[in-house]
């Protein structure tokens, strides 16, 4: 497991990096943290301010007040008291920024496959999940979430989706749940009820086999595991962490009133907070009354009363326009992931990103970074080519070109919290909202003085000028360094940790 308790990591916030860059003398900033449990009283003070709130806009030189983890206040000349201040003239406050579709665990093996060797990834991508997942023990997916969290914080990401669809094991779920909580980021760990290994490493058996392992349709096991998950692990309803799951590989093609009864039905009278899966084409020649026997199966869940504002949609590049009304009028939402989508790796029908086209028919519409396995984690990225994707579509160019830089923004932000089914929460910034807060530098050469404050944001900004990151107003990242973490060691135990597990995986061979 990771040797960073959480317990440490808030002592060393205490003692150390805590105090860079805050304007105070570090032993009162230090004193503030540790007296807090990290969310001390904070004022930012003298920012441009990104508020991605229509009634507030952009605010030139004004101070925002964090107070209990929520924005206290937000104007000129606002008295600081005990709290905590951070100098912030000529910096660019912004909300924290939500990914709607994450694979956090898949963070371990940056680099092994990557989209631009185009026919390997296409051929490889599945084949190395399915020989990485038994391979990988549950310290190694303790560290693979920790890490990952640590690095969406990084960048600017304070909540997000993490579908959780590479531990097929108890012991494995809970060690990602409880290490992805301790990174500190906000959001849904998404258990995926489907997952199965039934082999290891020098074993061999054939591919089919092993696919349909990792295809079947939800077990009592694998909700035997959420329930462990609530009781264990994230059962505080207040918590930053939410339990979420996604479907099993195998419900497309089952008989609908099934997939009401053992995964929809079990998931709500257990609250679980949202519901997502891959909404992409599944099997053909469904039949009626199973769910995919349309489109990509949203009519068929519809027509057995399971669409509803819990419901998450990630993909979703072959929707047609009455899906996507469909999921605008149930409250359905959708995560799209651009640079995933864009890539040639997989013989869809179409391959355009759908979050322009859906929300313009109304659908809460996020975006995600997909597999950090072979993209980058740099979320300023993933934003641009989020327009980029939609300038280039021939069906969704028409709303691209009514665009400005805070409706790109926007799929990050207000738009992004919402559609992750934390739209009340956070994504602007306003007074009530909860602190999750991102301060960038704009001394980098390169980062333009002149434009809007959207328009630098989203044209020019990188993960390299992310100066402070607060999730709930408990400071994480300062000074352009996250707070308590040694990324020196972290990276070395990533690095033998995917040696390790992939020479193991080396071992298993499919006929």
């Amino acid at each position: 497991m990771v040797e960073l308790s959480r317990k440490e990591f808030m002592r060393l916030a205490a003692l150390g990096g805590a105090a860079a860059g805050l304007g105070l003398g570090s032993t009162r900033a230090a004193a503030a943290v540790a007296r807090t449990g990290g969310a001390a009283r904070t004022l930012i003070r003298g920012a441009d301010v990104l508020t991605m709130n229509p009634a507030l806009d952009e605010l030139t030189g004004v101070d925002v007040l964090i107070d209990n983890g929520k924005i206290a206040a937000i104007g000129k000349g606002l008295s600081a008291g005990d709290a905590v201040v951070v100098e912030a003239r000529g910096m660019i406050l912004i909300p924290g920024m939500a990914d709607g579709h994450r694979h956090i665990w898949q963070c371990a093996a940056a680099g092994r496959l990557v989209k631009t060797n185009v026919k390997e990834f296409a051929a490889g991508y599945q084949v190395w999940k399915m020989k990485w997942m038994p391979c990988a023990s549950a310290e190694d997916h303790h560290l693979a979430a920790y890490y990952g969290g640590l690095q969406a914080i990084d960048s600017g990401v304070t909540a997000l989706l993490d579908v959780a669809h590479g531990q097929q094991t108890a012991d494995r779920a809970l060690a990602a749940a409880r290490g992805l909580k301790e990174s500190g980021i906000a959001g849904w760990f998404a258990y995926q009820v489907s997952n199965r290994c039934d082999y290891g490493p020098g074993d061999t058996l054939p591919l089919a086999e092993a696919r349909a392992q990792a295809s079947q349709f939800t077990s009592d096991d694998h909700w035997q595991t959420v329930a462990r998950l609530q009781k264990e692990v994230l059962g505080d309803s207040s918590g930053l962490l939410q339990l979420g799951i996604a479907l099993s590989v195998g419900s497309k093609g089952q008989p609908l009133a099934r997939v009401a009864e053992q995964e929809f039905g079990r998931a709500r009278a257990m609250g679980i907070g949202i519901i997502t899966h891959h909404a992409n084409p599944g099997p053909t020649d469904v039949p009626p009354g199973h769910f995919g026997h349309r489109g990509l199966g949203l009519f068929d869940l519809h027509e057995a009363g399971l669409l509803g504002p819990d419901v998450h949609c990630s993909h979703g590049v072959t929707a047609t326009d009455d899906e996507l009304k469909l999921m605008a009028q149930t409250g359905v939402m959708l995560g799209a992931t651009a640079v995933a989508e864009t890539f040639p790796s997989r013989p869809l029908a179409r391959r355009d990103p759908a979050h322009g086209r859906a929300r313009a028919f109304g659908v809460r519409t996020g975006i995600g970074t997909d597999t950090p396995l072979s993209l980058t984690q740099d979320y300023f990225e993933h934003i641009r080519a989020s327009f980029l994707s939609l300038a280039l579509d021939p069906a969704s160019e028409h709303v691209a070109s009514g665009y400005h830089s805070p409706d790109v923004f926007d799929f990050a932000t207000r738009g992004g919290y919402d559609a992750i089914r934390l739209g009340d929460i956070g994504g602007t910034i306003a007074v009530g909202r909860r602190a999750d807060l991102v301060l960038l530098g704009t001394d980098r050469p390169g980062f333009p003085p002149a434009g809007t404050l959207a328009d630098r944001v989203v044209n020019f900004a990188a993960r390299t000028d992310v100066d402070s990151v607060w999730v709930a107003g408990r400071l994480l990242k300062s000074g352009g360094a996250m707070v308590g973490v040694d990324w020196r060691s972290l990276n070395a135990r990533i690095a033998a940790m995917q040696a390790r597990v992939h020479a193991a995986a080396d071992t298993i061979t499919f006929t």
